[in-house]
């Protein structure tokens, strides 16, 4: 956002170096070679794009372009699958999470003019993002919406829950003032994942003790909502309820993309086997309508350049996990992330890292802490007369 990186997609290579850094030193566990399988998937449409590229065109641009985010999801899966992370190390991690979204949220706000100068209608506002890309920027406030809950639901601290019920309502409404919708719905559908999950998995008292959060939580939601309402003069619940600016129903409520989406499935009927190759859906949408937009719908896009061969990715991302679940169950937040990940590809593709990290933060195992007792507590365990000096005189361990 800064144009102060010497690549654009800096995020994602860093993401794909920390994550191959991550297997070297710790290593991976065999089962994750499911996603080796469909990182080697993609060696065909690179091949099927060279030969069909124009001359004039840049082969490893189109190819890093399409490819980098799938490829990091695959690298990133490898080292999350099945490793063991603490509740604890998961809420610290969520709080540096939280921090970075928290200081985009301070350039977003200085970077826009103030809301009184801006002419609002039913459309995504780039100046209410600070000058950037409405879509990637409610996604980014998506993920702080969801991360911010998380922890003012997790964490028992007075202060600790101020500050997050803050940050929540914070991102809330400037997720609002995008009026890109897919971040901050794919947030509303996380949490409700989230509360699912606790409500069928937890025991009942444990289920009772958050109530009072979750009031807390629906009231702020609807509090941005009516103040963003205010500030926008009613455009908010235009677009939400899809509506034009003076209130009429739109006919297309993806804002133009179900075409795009329609000529890449066409592509994939015309092409099924190998799909058109890595990169060139862009080129068949110009040839075909004249249209050169993206569809941001990585589904269709997936198809389209890849065939056959992009139907059994596909159900190697869903199928996989899945599975894994069935043999543990330790992760409470794994609907949630494998909800981000497939909401998200379909309203922003993988233009950015989060889709493909979240994604494989659903494969982590959370551990509860051990306790981790001296040698004269196990003694104690170990011997009934050392048991019954305990209960006796208890001053004899310290």
């Amino acid at each position: 956002m800064t144009k102060s990186t010497p690549v654009h997609e800096i995020g994602k290579y860093f993401v794909l170096v920390c994550c191959i850094i991550g297997v070297y030193v710790k290593g991976f566990s065999l089962r994750s070679s499911w996603y080796v399988i469909y990182i080697l998937l993609f060696i065909p449409s690179i091949l099927v794009a060279a030969e069909r590229i124009d001359i004039d065109e840049s082969l490893r641009k189109a190819i890093a372009f399409n490819l980098a985010g799938p490829v990091v999801l695959g690298v990133a899966a490898v080292y999350c699958y099945n490793r063991k992370i603490s509740k604890q190390q998961l809420l610290n991690f969520f709080g540096l999470g939280v921090a970075g979204i928290f200081a985009m949220t301070g350039y977003v706000i200085f970077k826009a003019p103030d809301l009184s100068e801006i002419t609002f209608s039913s459309a995504s506002n780039a100046l209410a993002s600070g000058g950037f890309g409405p879509n990637q920027v409610s996604t980014a406030f998506g993920i702080g919406i969801f991360l911010s809950f998380v922890r003012f639901i997790m964490i028992k601290n007075l202060w600790t829950n101020i500050l997050d019920l803050f940050l929540f309502l914070l991102f809330t409404y400037r997720g609002y003032l995008t009026f890109s919708r897919g971040g901050v719905l794919t947030a509303f559908l996380m949490i409700g994942a989230f509360i699912g999950t606790i409500i069928f998995l937890q025991s009942r008292n444990f289920r009772a003790s958050f109530i009072p959060k979750f009031i807390l939580i629906g009231a702020g939601i609807l509090i941005a909502f009516f103040y963003s309402s205010v500030v926008t003069g009613g455009m908010i619940e235009n677009r939400y309820t899809n509506k034009d600016t003076i209130g009429r129903e739109k006919e297309d409520v993806s804002a133009g993309r179900g075409e795009l989406a329609n000529l890449e499935t066409q592509a994939f009927l015309e092409h099924p086997i190998l799909g058109l190759g890595a990169g060139m859906s862009k080129f068949y949408k110009l040839k075909k309508a004249g249209i050169e937009g993206a569809s941001h719908n990585e589904v269709t896009r997936l198809l389209a350049e890849h065939g056959a061969v992009g139907v059994f990715s596909l159900g190697l991302l869903i199928l996989v996990p899945l599975f894994n679940r069935l043999g543990d169950r330790s992760n409470m937040l794994f609907y949630s992330f494998l909800i981000f990940w497939f909401a998200t590809i379909n309203h922003s593709a993988m233009r950015n890292a989060a889709p493909s990290f979240l994604y494989a933060l659903a494969l982590l195992k959370i551990k509860e802490p051990e306790i981790v007792k001296t040698d004269e507590e196990e003694e104690v365990n170990e011997s009934p007369n050392l048991r019954n000096q305990k209960v006796l005189n208890p001053s004899r361990i310290s």
